[in-house]
């Protein structure tokens, strides 16, 4: 009699850990909130080096970027900005419409005549464009833009230059497997950079979904064991040698046959920077803290 009530708590213990987890697995959509689309162009031409045409060009495509693959791709013209200030212009833009956000934002910094010398550009990067775009990328990326830029083509440099590499780089970031995220070495200042943030900041709904994995887990793992420990008529058995029957297996001939060799030889891609591949160098990326508290990456060319 009393290994039946004991039997029974145990199931219905079950029953009650089945009916809280059904219960919490609906409260994520409840509480969590979208996150919000900021209102703000990712082509802010405040130089004004484009056309209306341009621009509108320009934005249906970055939109279409941020749509498919969720990641905000910025440009931001200026003019009379130091060239030692560009980091923190960069920094702060970002921050102020797409906070914590994943990105990448080109500045380009122009003379009041509408000409461009070289040193007044900036890339700046959050979240996985931190790991997206390596310092050794972005340079690569600044030494095929500037030339373009020097020649006054702004509207050829952010469509053929800048659009084109990105756009290669997300498709290739996309198509890889999340385990190769763990090969990627990224240097910080001061700590290093372990990703984009997806603590419980950006994630409350992790507030949720932790206690009710360790209820469940520990739930269960005490159902489990009052379980097991009644099965009497079961024995840990810790060897297989009341299976084995003495002078059972006789091997009269053995030998080793060599069957064949496969040798695959492919050419080794050779970097070319108009073929979408700038960022395909690999490296790390140093990252700062901007004034608004968000970890950046990037560099200036």
């Amino acid at each position: 009699m009393k290994r039946r009530t004991y039997r029974a708590a145990a199931r219905v213990a079950a029953v009650l850990l089945a009916v809280f987890l059904l219960l919490t697995a609906g409260l994520p959509a409840v509480f969590a909130e979208p996150a919000e689309e900021s209102n703000q162009p990712y082509v802010n031409d405040q130089a004004g080096v484009l056309t209306e045409s341009e621009k509108a060009d320009l934005e249906q495509k970055l939109s279409d970027l941020r749509k498919q693959y969720h990641f905000n791709v910025v440009i931001l013209t200026t003019k009379g900005v130091d060239p030692d200030d560009r980091e923190a212009t960069a920094d702060d833009f970002y921050d102020d419409h797409w906070l914590f956000q994943d990105g990448f934002l080109l500045l380009v910094n122009v003379q009041d005549d509408g000409s461009y010398v070289r040193g007044n550009s900036w890339v700046t990067t959050t979240g996985t464009g931190i790991r997206y775009f390596t310092d050794r990328g972005i340079q690569n990326f600044g030494r095929a833009i500037t030339p373009v830029l020097e020649d006054g083509q702004y509207y050829r440099a952010f469509n053929e230059v800048l659009y084109r590499n990105v756009v290669r780089k997300l498709q290739v970031e996309s198509t890889r497997p999340t385990d190769s995220d763990q090969d990627e070495d990224t240097v910080d200042d001061n700590t290093e950079y372990e990703g984009p943030q997806i603590g419980l900041r950006k994630n409350p709904v992790l507030l949720i979904l932790a206690p009710a994995a360790v209820f469940a887990i520990v739930g269960c793992a005490i159902v489990m064991v009052c379980l097991v420990r009644e099965m009497k008529s079961v024995h840990t058995a810790t060897d297989a040698t009341r299976y084995v029957v003495d002078n059972s297996l006789k091997l009269r001939q053995e030998y080793d046959m060599f069957l064949y060799t496969t040798l695959d030889r492919s050419a080794r891609p050779k970097s070319n920077d108009n073929d979408g591949d700038l960022f395909s160098d690999g490296g790390f990326s140093s990252t700062h803290t901007s004034s608004s508290g968000s970890t950046h990456g990037g560099g200036g060319f």
